[in-house]
């Protein structure tokens, strides 16, 4: 599925990252956050956030074009923001979760200090990050500015709520899908795929349904599979340690499952490594272990293909709705597929 990224995102993200490093973006971010901000910070906040795959400035692309509408400037500015947001988000993310390696390079709070001083730099620069990405929307239609604002704040809350469910001893699967929705699905996939639609104009009440029915579906599966490759994925092609996950206890569908399947004894040595800070390569193997045994690594990709399912379903609902040309068809359609089959 590499193969769908290089022909179908690639072209977009680079696109977006023409625009980020260029002198439009340049004028506008110093506009906006001040000259101390942009002669301190602007080339790192512009490397930061070329550095994603730019997966949901593509959607923005896509969805317009499934809608039947045409690329805009409006459209560019709107899929950028959505990078910007992202970029901005991390940056708050890896403090929360004690990241330490983000695409391939040191986490913002790391590379800016990797310090309390390095911490505060992040969050002030996550925090313009967040600002400059609504900004950036003001050429937008009302809508679409409404729309992704009350996206935003809806991401903010699922991280409160991520923050809150790792506090429990004991989760359920409700707790952790309840995350997976607000705190991925919103952004990733229903921020970008309904703004395509609204940048073409008024989007019915039952289309708009078909789009968060998928968007929601197919982000559950979408952070499922993120969960996966975070202890299973290879750390060189991922871009980011995958200790981490195990360092800081995430509650994630495979510690639900864990939780009721597992024997006391593999519990009492799951709880002596898990959550309690980087593993050493033996404790971290034998957590994948653990997983893979108690059948909850085996449950959590089930889960994956089956809210893939539903997902899919949902998307067959709206191409019937809006009837896009056959090769858009076939382009969400693979699109849908690459979220699942990817490497990173």
């Amino acid at each position: 599925m590499n193969d769908f990224y290089l022909e179908k995102i690639k072209p977009y993200a680079d696109k977006i990252k023409a625009y980020i490093s260029g002198e439009e973006f340049r004028d506008f971010f110093k506009s906006v956050n001040g000259e101390y901000l942009y002669d301190n910070y602007y080339d790192y906040f512009v490397k930061h956030t070329i550095g994603g795959k730019c997966v949901r400035g593509y959607l923005v692309f896509l969805f317009t074009k499934l809608f039947g509408g045409n690329e805009t400037q409006a459209t560019l500015k709107a899929a950028t923001a959505l990078e910007l947001f992202e970029s901005a988000v991390l940056m708050h993310d890896d403090i929360i979760d004690y990241g330490r390696v983000r695409r391939g390079m040191p986490s913002a709070y790391v590379a800016l200090g990797d310090d309390h001083t390095g911490k505060s730099r992040a969050i002030c620069l996550g925090d313009a990050g967040l600002i400059t990405a609504i900004a950036l929307l003001e050429d937008c239609p009302a809508e679409v500015r409404r729309f992704l604002t009350t996206i935003f704040l809806r991401t903010i809350s699922g991280e409160l709520a991520d923050i809150d469910v790792a506090t429990k001893r004991k989760i359920a699967d409700n707790d952790v899908i309840a995350v997976y929705i607000e705190k991925t699905a919103t952004y990733t996939l229903l921020a970008p795929s309904m703004c395509g639609a609204l940048l073409c104009g008024k989007v019915s009440e039952e289309t708009a349904t078909a789009i968060e029915k998928y968007a929601t579906y197919m982000g559950i599966s979408f952070q499922i599979k993120d969960d996966l490759l975070g202890l299973f994925g290879n750390e060189t092609v991922i871009g980011k340690n995958g200790d981490a996950d195990i360092a800081e206890g995430k509650k994630s569908l495979l510690v639900s499952r864990f939780d009721n399947v597992a024997t006391a004894d593999q519990k009492r040595i799951f709880y002596g490594i898990y959550g309690k800070g980087a593993p050493t390569a033996e404790d971290a193997e034998t957590i994948r272990k653990l997983f893979t045994e108690s059948g909850s690594r085996e449950y959590a990709e089930k889960k994956m293909l089956d809210y893939y399912g539903k997902a899919s379903a949902q998307k067959d609902i709206l191409v019937n709705l809006v009837k896009p040309s056959e090769d858009t068809k076939k382009e969400l359609q693979d699109f849908t597929c690459y979220l699942i089959k990817r490497e990173k």
